[in-house]
């Protein structure tokens, strides 16, 4: 069987992502007027993106006019903190190493990506996230 992509889940195999996107939604709802408890936030988590501002938008009466900016900040945030404090998890290194082998068997056209629940976030693997635009 000869294999098109490899696809690794970030959050929880290369690193612990939750708290950062946490600190990113929190913050960004603030500056729409809504202060966010950890406990009402952890009543959300697992929600998409888009779903967690309408529900929270929704709760506190904020206009749905403001979701996009909302959400693009949010994403924008936890990518600047993943960047900044993302810590590589135990086992991380071995991951590094088996992209590394499979991306050098790009010559067969093999597509190497990390995902996250919000689209394919491509990692440096020296440091850590940055977006992808395809």
């Amino acid at each position: 069987m000869q294999y098109k992509a490899a696809i690794f889940d970030m959050d929880g195999l290369l690193i612990d992502s939750e708290p950062l996107w946490q600190e990113a939604g929190i913050e960004t709802l603030s500056g729409f007027g809504i202060g966010l408890t950890l406990e009402q936030y952890h009543t959300s988590t697992g929600l998409r993106t888009a779903e967690w501002v309408a529900h929270w938008f929704r709760q506190f009466a904020v206009s749905q006019d403001h979701a996009e900016e909302a959400i693009d900040t949010i994403i924008r945030k936890a990518i600047e903190k993943i960047a900044a404090e993302g810590v590589a998890l135990p086992g991380a290194s071995e991951i590094h190493r088996l992209r590394a082998q499979l991306e050098s068997a790009r010559i067969t056209g093999l597509m190497v990506h990390a995902l996250h629940g919000e689209g394919t976030i491509k990692i440096r693997w020296g440091g850590f996230a940055a977006p992808v635009d395809s």
